[in-house]
């Protein structure tokens, strides 16, 4: 997730979304009544003679107070509801509406930011990445064919091993990388010094997700 700008004294962060994974952290960061701008496809309404008329749907720049967020996982797009307190003039305030935020949208959160919140933001920029190339997996897959305990696989023994700052990579299927228990783990290997890899599309990736969903290669072994 790339910060194109931030206002410390306002609490409004410009941001744009670059990977799916950048939409599972802005659901961590999107609280209760925290305000988001965008931009949206949204109803315009017309004022004739004989009264009010729905006109075309537009794309607008308009901002909600939220009430709530949730992710659709078939269209792979952070949903947040609320109501509209900021548009153009042909849209009315204090109406609800959904703004819909995917891969490519920018758009402005502005709060009362927590340092976790602060440190969650920088984290996100520089940590977790979507895998890209499998060449990961195939370590993995090769550890894990050796059996020279260097990678382990299961959410209680990668647990142990990030305890023991033992992680060097995590990987994890982003099918589960919204779950709160891996939002901890997460936080427990980036302490540690450890990377994180977010495992999406690709043929070993099918593998890993099919069979491990979470998994890690170790510095060294651990008991």
């Amino acid at each position: 997730m790339r910060i194109l700008s931030f206002d410390k004294e306002d609490g409004v962060a410009k941001l744009k979304v670059e990977t799916e994974l950048d939409l599972w952290q802005l659901q961590q960061l999107i609280k209760k009544d925290d305000f988001v701008k965008s931009k949206t496809i949204r109803q315009l309404f017309v004022q004739r003679e004989s009264g009010r008329e729905k006109g075309k749907r537009e794309l607008v720049l308009l901002a909600v107070k939220t009430e709530k967020t949730d992710f659709d996982n078939n269209k792979h797009e952070l949903r947040v509801h609320g109501k509209i307190v900021e548009a153009p003039n042909e849209i009315q305030r204090g109406v609800y509406h959904t703004i819909e935020i995917k891969t490519g949208t920018v758009l402005e959160i502005t709060k009362k930011w927590t340092q976790e919140e602060l440190e969650r933001l920088k984290r996100s920029q520089i940590k977790m990445q979507v895998l890209k190339d499998e060449k990961i997996l195939e370590d993995f897959f090769m550890h894990l064919n050796k059996n020279d305990r260097l990678v382990t696989y299961g959410f209680d023994q990668v647990k142990i091993a990030g305890n023991h700052g033992a992680v060097k990579v995590l990987l994890v299927s982003e099918e589960k990388i919204r779950e709160k228990e891996f939002e901890d783990l997460v936080k427990l290997v980036e302490s540690k010094s450890g990377e994180v890899k977010l495992v999406a599309k690709g043929n070993l990736s099918q593998k890993f997700k099919s069979t491990y969903q979470i998994g890690a290669i170790l510095r060294y072994p651990i008991e």
